[in-house]
């Protein structure tokens, strides 16, 4: 990361994507991944689903094969596979090679 650092906790600014996912019942919903300085989260309906530890999901989505679980949140694929992801109350979705490739840039 390039420019002046954040404090811990706080997230980089350009380091946030949000996306919109069909919840049970196809609710719209959005997802939103925040990458800061000493861990990431995932947010939905401004409540913290996951902080991961960014060493751990970089080794994963480098190898990218079966699932990561980390607290409620859950993700899956596989080597020339596409991305899911699944949270309390919305079904898995899958992230689009745009979002990945953010995610894997971010992390």
């Amino acid at each position: 990361m390039n420019g002046p650092q954040p404090e811990a906790g706080q997230p980089y600014a350009e380091d946030r994507s949000v996306m919109e996912v069909a919840g049970f019942g196809g609710r719209a919903s959005e997802i939103e991944f925040k990458v800061r300085r000493d861990g990431d989260e995932i947010w939905h309906q401004e409540h913290s689903c996951v902080v991961f530890d960014r060493d751990l999901m970089r080794q994963w989505l480098t190898c990218f094969g079966g699932s990561l679980v980390v607290d409620e949140v859950r993700f899956g694929g596989g080597p020339g596979a596409a991305m899911a992801v699944s949270l309390p109350g919305i079904p898995a979705w899958t992230l689009s090679r745009v979002v990945l490739a953010q995610l894997r840039q971010q992390v």
